[in-house]
């Protein structure tokens, strides 16, 4: 079975509310894996990967420039895939100038270490791409995004190694400390702490979950992503071609690596396979949270007896329900998404409150739901919201902050504008991966979907060429149609029915059946064998 790949790096990560009970289900199947992740039984995260998937975000290559595109400052890159990826100038990151030439030189000397190569200035922000890489040029790129629509995935040249307490960064030299750890003395210890291990020219972060751990932990793992880096290096000194030098871990590993943490309650898998490779690097990580992994028989379809099937299928409706009686309204247009907040039939009559605090009560609980739909459908660009209209700017403004609290878990970049008056807000938010997609729809079987059907004389049409075709081997047939069509062939004193026996010599019984679709019927012989 495939295991998970690096998709969820970019899932919402590292969680600080120990108050919420946190529960993974992994459901591997022929097609592929599904996940789930469940905060007090509520489904916040569902992800899906094909078996075919190729292409994870993390994942490093030794590429070559395929195509020069000047006037949009960037270059098409070849890495072996379908489609070329994009590495735009910004993306080259400061550093660009020192990993070109390290890597020139590494060719040269498969020896060269980072530690001992003089790092060149850093580049400015007005300079063009093609100043810096010609067609044919190698240089080492990390996917950003994977392929979404037409799209190719996004490159970009500044590596970066995760681990699980710091990230790795070559060719930099400074130390960043996660903005959740707030304590002054604590950050200060980190600080202290990355200094004195901290190789020449790497630069670190520390992650939200090395708050508290010894030096001892913090050097394990950034000894572990140093030897991932000698690897690496090793790979492209003695690559000739396009490769990929490092992959990034399989998705339950990663997911592991920056979830895992004391409000995790339940790992539920179908899979061995996925399950030992859990339990192994568990047993690493945090051997206390090894009886939390429960794996199920192989085969067993964990969403469906877990009831989660209904609950993906009805949080991805168009509308959605609110627990006041109010609901939203979610569409999604070319350029952006919308959601319109609606306060239902006496839905503040129910609420027992009048005025402002019913608004506000309604427009908060709908905040909280947003969150979620967005956090649940990944979705991406410009999101306007549309809440229920206060003239009040108090009232306003604790709905902002309520959007903004109910956003804080959502490790996407994303960017919250105020209320206008109108009590409309804007986010922008990022997406890495396509938007995830669930059909809770199907095709009506008369118009297939398009909202529209053949016209009447048309299917009368098509009724009256086989009518005709069949008449020349039967002289009686009985014809099957729905309502619709039976009062459209019978109308008039010499109806259009009438006219085809006389024509063609042949007897017709007409059947009217309402649980047929309107462009749908049937013909018999006199036997009511169907022909």
């Amino acid at each position: 079975m495939p295991i998970f790949s690096g998709i969820i790096f970019f899932i919402c990560v590292n969680y600080c509310m120990n108050n919420i009970a946190r529960e993974l289900i992994i459901q591997a199947t022929e097609q592929g894996c599904e996940m789930a992740l469940l905060e007090n039984d509520e489904l916040v995260e569902f992800h899906k990967e094909n078996i075919t998937t190729q292409l994870n975000i993390g994942d490093i290559y030794w590429a070559r420039v395929k195509k020069m595109l000047p006037a949009l400052n960037a270059v098409f890159v070849d890495i072996n895939e379908d489609k070329e990826a994009f590495l735009h100038y910004t993306d080259l990151g400061e550093n660009f100038d020192s990993i070109q030439d390290f890597f020139r030189k590494l060719k040269g000397d498969k020896n060269l270490k980072i530690e001992h190569f003089i790092l060149k200035p850093s580049l400015e922000k007005n300079r063009k791409i093609d100043e810096l890489l010609a067609k044919n040029d190698m240089i080492p790129v990390q996917i950003l995004k994977e392929p979404i629509s037409s799209k190719g995935a996004r490159l970009s040249t500044e590596i970066s190694f995760p681990g699980r307490y710091v990230v790795l960064i070559p060719f930099e030299n400074s130390i960043n400390i996660s903005k959740k750890i707030t304590d002054k003395d604590e950050r200060k210890r980190l600080h202290d702490i990355v200094s004195s291990i901290k190789p020449k020219n790497f630069g670190i972060i520390l992650r939200t979950v090395s708050s508290g751990r010894s030096v001892k932990d913090i050097h394990e793992d950034m000894n572990m992503l140093f030897e991932i880096w000698e690897n690496t290096c090793q790979k492209i000194s003695k690559a000739d071609n396009v490769l990929k030098v490092f992959e990034e871990a399989g998705k339950s590993n990663t997911l592991l690596r920056d979830f895992l943490n004391d409000s995790f309650t339940k790992i539920v898998v179908n899979d061995k396979e996925i399950a030992d490779s859990i339990t192994d690097y568990i047993s690493q990580i945090a051997p206390e949270k090894s009886k939390i992994i429960q794996r199920v028989s192989d085969g067993t379809l964990l969403f469906e007896k877990l009831g989660l099937n209904s609950k993906i299928k009805s949080s991805f409706n168009r509308t959605v329900l609110l627990p006041s009686g109010g609901y939203l309204v979610i569409e999604h247009t070319e350029a952006m998404h919308v959601i319109d907040v609606n306060s239902g039939v006496n839905t503040f009559k129910k609420m027992n409150l009048e005025g402002d605090e019913a608004i506000l009560k309604l427009n908060k609980e709908a905040a909280i739901e947003i969150a979620r739909q967005i956090r649940l459908r990944d979705l991406g660009g410009i999101i306007s919201i549309d809440f229920v209209d206060s003239k009040n700017a108090e009232v306003r403004e604790q709905i902002f902050e309520e959007m903004q609290k109910a956003m804080r878990p959502d490790r996407a970049n994303h960017t919250i504008l105020p209320l206008s008056k109108f009590c409309v807000m804007q986010i922008t938010r990022s997406r890495v991966k396509p938007q995830v997609v669930v059909k809770n729809q199907e095709h009506c079987p008369s118009c297939n979907g398009s909202g529209k059907i053949s016209s009447s004389i048309l299917i009368t049409h098509s009724i009256h060429q086989k009518f005709k075709a069949l008449s020349k081997e039967y002289n009686s047939l009985i014809i099957e149609v729905h309502p619709f069509i039976f009062s459209f062939l019978k109308i008039g004193y010499i109806s259009t029915i009438l006219k085809w026996q006389w024509k063609y010599k042949c007897r017709v019984s007409l059947i009217k059946n309402s649980d047929l679709g309107i462009n749908e019927y049937h013909f018999y012989d006199k036997k009511r064998n169907l022909l």
